[in-house]
C-alpha cells in the first residue's frame, strides 16, 4: 500500500498508485516469462522470442510515458516529486555510469580486479551525492544544477554550468543509445537502422513529460534491468556451483578462475602475453590510476545532471535523501553482482581452452557472437568466413576484389580480411568456395571442421586445439552471451539481453532530458535574459529534447559504443571538476562568491582538458614539457627520445609518418596505463584528481580576496538550509504537478 506521507509527496497521475503498477508491472512480467519458455519448448523460432520481449519492454515504457505527461514546465524539467521507493528506482535508472552496465562489465572482464575502480567510484558519488548535494537541492526551488548555481552564484555561473552539463548530458545519451543499439543490432534489427530506433524511442519517451516521463519509465526499466542481471547471475551460479546465491558462488569463481588460469600456463596454452592474471591488483591499472579514477568517478557521479534532477523534484531535505538512499542500496546490490557475472563470463571462456578442446569441436555456444563478427579464432570469424564465401559465389575472383566485396558489405570485415597474412587469405578462400553461401548450419560445420583445423598450423597452432593467444573475443560477447555458454534457455539470454537494453535506455531518456533542461533553460534561457528559477516552457523543452537525440544519434553512429564508453569517464570528471567544487562550496561555505565560482569552474575545466587532450591528443609534447612529472622509467624516455631522433632522420615521408605513428604510440600508451605522456602515471580518464584540487583551491583564494556575496545570495543560501521547498503564489500543490 501507498503511505499517505508518499501520496502527499507524490506528483502526477501515477505517484498515488506507485505500488499497484510495480505490482502490475510484476505481474506482466512474469506472465511474459511464461508463456516464452512454454513458446520456445513448442519450437517458437529464437528471433521471435527476442521480439516478442523487446516488444513487451517497449509497450511498458510507452504505456508510462504517456501516462506521466506534464504540461508543467518544473515537473518536466525534474520529474517532480516522487513516491521515496519510485524516487529511488528512477534515481538509480538515471545514473550514469550504472547504465552502461554492458561496458562496466567488459572492463571487469577485460581488467579484473583492476575493473572494480568502475564500480567503486560511481557507489561513492553516491554517498557523497546523499550527503554533501542531493539534501540542499531539493529545498532550493531550482530545476537543474545550473539553475541552483544561477540562484547562488549568478548569470555567469549559471550559463558556464548549463554548457557544462550540456556537454556531460549529451555523451552519456550517446552512450546509452550506441549502447541501447548494439544489443539490439546483434539480436533485433540490422545495424543501421539500431540507432535511429533507439534514438527515437528514447524522444518518445521522454517527449510527452521531460523528465517525469523519463523517471517513470526508469523506475520500469532499472526495475527491469536488475531483474534480468540477478536472475542471470543466479542461475548461472545454480548451474555451475549449486544451488546458492551468486554472490556467495563469487568466490569459488574467482577461484576456479585462477585455477585454470595455472592449468593453461602448465599446458602451453597461454603465456606472459596472452594472459593476465584476473585477481592480481594493479597489473593493467596502476596504482595511483586506480585512486584517480575512483576519485574521479564519484565526482563526476555526484553532480551528474541526469542523477541530480531527481533530488531536484523532492520536496525536502529528508525525501532526498531518502531516494538518493534507496537508489544506493540497489547500486550496491548491483555492483556487487556485476563482477561475479564478469568472472563467470571469464570462466566459460578459459574453460575449453584449458580442457585442450580441439578446434573441430568449437563449443556450440560460440557460433553466434562468430557470426556476428565479435569472436575469431587465429583472427579469422564465422561472419568473415561467410562473407568471403559470398563473394566468391558472386563472381570475386582475387584478392582485390574480395576485398572490395568485403568493404561493400562492412568495414569490420575488410579490416579483418586486410589483417590477414596471404596464407590465411588463400586457405579461407579455398575453404570458402567449396562451402554453399547463405547456408548457417553448412557454413559453421565447415568453419569449424575444416577450415579452423587447416589455419591452425599456419599461425603456429601446431597441436590443433584451443590456445588463448588464438581467441580474440570482444569482452561484451563474452558477457551477453554467457546464458547461452552455461546451457541455459535462449529465452534466459533474451531476457538478460533486454534487460541490458533497458539499463542503457533509461540511462539515454534521463540524460535526453537534462540536456534539454540544459540547452532550453540553462544556454538559452539565461543567454535571453530569463531568471534561473524560470523552469522550461513546454515547446521549448520538446523542440531543444528533438534537438538533442538528433545529436545524440549522430555522435552514437560516429563514434560507436567502444569510444563513447571510453569518453563517459572522460565527461563524468570534467564535469565533476568544474561543477563538484562550485556545488559543495556554494552550500557548506557563506563566504563563497560568484567571482570565486566562476574562476573556480573554469580552472577545473581548463586543467581537466588540458591533462586529457594532452596525453591523448599532443602526447609527444606532453612528454617533453613535463618530463619531470612522468613517472616514466628512464628506458622508456631513452626509448622516446630515440624515436624522436628517428623521425628527424626519417629518409623520406613515409618513413617519418610511420616513425611518428610509432613515437606518438609509446608516448601516449593505453586507455588504462598512459605511456611516457602523464602526470604521476595518472590516466587521462582521471584527470579530475589534479582538476579538483585546482579548482577548489582557486574558488577559495578569489572568494577570500573579493567582496562577500550580497544579501539575495546570502537569503537564498539560508533558505535551501531550512530544507524545505518554498511554493510560489498560484503555484499547484507538489500532488497535483
Amino acid at each position: 500500500m501507498t503511505s499517505d506521507d508518499d501520496r502527499a509527496a507524490g506528483s502526477g497521475p501515477l505517484s498515488g498508485n506507485a505500488a499497484q503498477i510495480g505490482a502490475v508491472l510484476a505481474c506482466a512480467l512474469a506472465s511474459l516469462v511464461t508463456m516464452t519458455i512454454m513458446a520456445e519448448k513448442l519450437g517458437a523460432p529464437p528471433r521471435s522470442l527476442d521480439l516478442a520481449i523487446a516488444g513487451f519492454v517497449l509497450l511498458i515504457v510507452l504505456i508510462l510515458a504517456w501516462a506521466a505527461r506534464s504540461p508543467d514546465g518544473d515537473t518536466l524539467a525534474t520529474g517532480g516529486a516522487l513516491p521515496t521507493a519510485a524516487a529511488a528506482w528512477a534515481g538509480f535508472g538515471a545514473l550514469a555510469p550504472f547504465g552502461l552496465l554492458v561496458s562496466m562489465m567488459s572492463w571487469q572482464y577485460e581488467l579484473g580486479f583492476d575493473g572494480l575502480a568502475f564500480v567503486l567510484g560511481p557507489l561513492a558519488g553516491l554517498v557523497l551525492s546523499g550527503v554533501l548535494v542531493s539534501p540542499y537541492l531539493a529545498g532550493s526551488g531550482a530545476h537543474s544544477v545550473a539553475s541552483f548555481l544561477g540562484l547562488r552564484f549568478g548569470r555567469t555561473a549559471r550559463l558556464l554550468a548549463g554548457v557544462t552539463s550540456l556537454g556531460v548530458a549529451l555523451l552519456v545519451a550517446a552512450a546509452g543509445l550506441a549502447a541501447t543499439a548494439s544489443l539490439a543490432a546483434d539480436h533485433l534489427v540490422p545495424a543501421h537502422a539500431a540507432v535511429a530506433l533507439a534514438a527515437l524511442t528514447a524522444l518518445v519517451i521522454t517527449l510527452p513529460g521531460g523528465m517525469a516521463s523519463a523517471s517513470w519509465t526508469s523506475l520500469a526499466l532499472s526495475m527491469l534491468a536488475l531483474g534480468a542481471i540477478l536472475g542471470t547471475a543466479t542461475a548461472v551460479a545454480v548451474v555451475r556451483d549449486g544451488p546458492q546465491l551468486p554472490q556467495i558462488a563469487y568466490g569459488a569463481a574467482l577461484a576456479a578462475v585462477s585455477g585454470l588460469e595455472r592449468t593453461m600456463l602448465e599446458q602451453g596454452l597461454a603465456n606472459a602475453q596472452s594472459l593476465k592474471p584476473f585477481t592480481r591488483p594493479f597489473l593493467q591499472i596502476g596504482e595511483t590510476s586506480f585512486i584517480a579514477l575512483v576519485v574521479s568517478l564519484a565526482a563526476g557521479a555526484a553532480i551528474a545532471p541526469p542523477h541530480l534532477a531527481r533530488a531536484l523534484g523532492a520536496t525536502d531535505r529528508r525525501a532526498a535523501r531518502a531516494g538518493t538512499a534507496g537508489a544506493l542500496v540497489i547500486a550496491f546490490l548491483l555492483a556487487i553482482t556485476l563482477p561475479a557475472l564478469a568472472t563467470y563470463a571469464k570462466r566459460e571462456i578459459y574453460r575449453p581452452v584449458a580442457d585442450k578442446t580441439t578446434l573441430a569441436s568449437l563449443p556450440e555456444s560460440w557460433e553466434n557472437p562468430s557470426r556476428d563478427g565479435k569472436v575469431r579464432i587465429h583472427g579469422v570469424s564465422l561472419a568473415l568466413f561467410e562473407a568471403v564465401a559470398r563473394a566468391t559465389g558472386g563472381g570475386a575472383a582475387d584478392r582485390t576484389a574480395i576485398g572490395a566485396a568485403l568493404a561493400a558489405e562492412s568495414q569490420r570485415l575488410a579490416a579483418d580480411w586486410a589483417a590477414l597474412t596471404e596464407p590465411v587469405r588463400l586457405l579461407l578462400v579455398d575453404k570458402a568456395r567449396a562451402t554453399p553461401p547463405n547456408e548457417p548450419a553448412t557454413s559453421w560445420k565447415a568453419y569449424r571442421e575444416q577450415l579452423l583445423p587447416a589455419l591452425a598450423p599456419l599461425s603456429g597452432n601446431k597441436q590443433g586445439v584451443l590456445a588463448l593467444a588464438a581467441i580474440d573475443i570482444d569482452p561484451a560477447a563474452a558477457i551477453v552471451n554467457l546464458p547461452v555458454s552455461v546451457g541455459l534457455p535462449h529465452v534466459a539470454a533474451s531476457f538478460f539481453t533486454a534487460g541490458l537494453m533497458a539499463a542503457a535506455l533509461a540511462m539515454a531518456a534521463a540524460a535526453l532530458a537534462a540536456a534539454a533542461t540544459a540547452l532550453s533553460s540553462d544556454v538559452l534561457g539565461t543567454l535571453s535574459g530569463a531568471a534561473p528559477d524560470t523552469p522550461p516552457g513546454g515547446l521549448g523543452f520538446r523542440l531543444s529534447l528533438a534537438t538533442m537525440a538528433g545529436l545524440s544519434a549522430g555522435v552514437a553512429a560516429w563514434a560507436g559504443p567502444a569510444a563513447l564508453a571510453g569518453l563517459v569517464p572522460v565527461a563524468l570528471s570534467t564535469a565533476g571538476a568544474a561543477l563538484f567544487p562550485a556545488l559543495v562550496l556554494g552550500i557548506l561555505w557563506k563566504r563563497a562568491n560568484a567571482r570565486g565560482a566562476v574562476l573556480g569552474m573554469m580552472t577545473g575545466l581548463a586543467v581537466a582538458i588540458y591533462y586529457c587532450a594532452g596525453v591523448v591528443m599532443f602526447p609527444v609534447d606532453f612528454s617533453e614539457t613535463w618530463a619531470t612529472l612522468s613517472n616514466a622509467s628512464p628506458a622508456a624516455m631513452s626509448k622516446l627520445a630515440n624515436l624522436s631522433a628517428t623521425v628527424a632522420a626519417a629518409p623520406d615521408e613515409a618513413a617519418r609518418l610511420a616513425t611518428r605513428a610509432a613515437l606518438e604510440a609509446h608516448a601516449r600508451g593505453s586507455l588504462w596505463s598512459p605511456g611516457t605522456a602523464n602526470w604521476i602515471g595518472v590516466t587521462p580518464l582521471a584527470s579530475a584528481l589534479f582538476a579538483l584540487p585546482a579548482a577548489l583551491a582557486v574558488m577559495l583564494v578569489v572568494s577570500l580576496v573579493t567582496p562577500r556575496p550580497n544579501e539575495p545570495q546570502r537569503a537564498f543560501l539560508d533558505k535551501i538550509r531550512k530544507g524545505r521547498r518554498e511554493r510560489k503564489p498560484g503555484a499547484l500543490p507538489a500532488d497535483r504537478y
